[in-house]
């Protein structure tokens, strides 16, 4: 017995997966961001995700990307 059970190894396994998922998500909105805006806001949505990490891809996401998808 090696002191981890199959259920820690999935468990680890799936966090593991979710982690690369989010910071995924979170490098796609930070060059997204990059790519669409222009003038100072590109700046300033950058700053805001690299400080808030996954909540503010999530924020981009829903507020701007969306946007932008629809308005095309």
């Amino acid at each position: 017995m090696l002191g981890i059970s199959v259920y820690n190894f999935a468990l680890i396994l799936i966090l593991m997966g979710l982690g690369v998922i989010l910071i995924t998500f979170w490098i796609w909105m930070i060059v997204d961001c990059i790519k669409r805006n222009e003038g100072y806001i590109r700046y300033v949505w950058t700053i805001i995700l690299i400080l808030t990490n996954f909540i503010g891809a999530l924020i981009y996401f829903f507020t701007v990307r969306r946007k932008q998808i629809s308005e095309e």
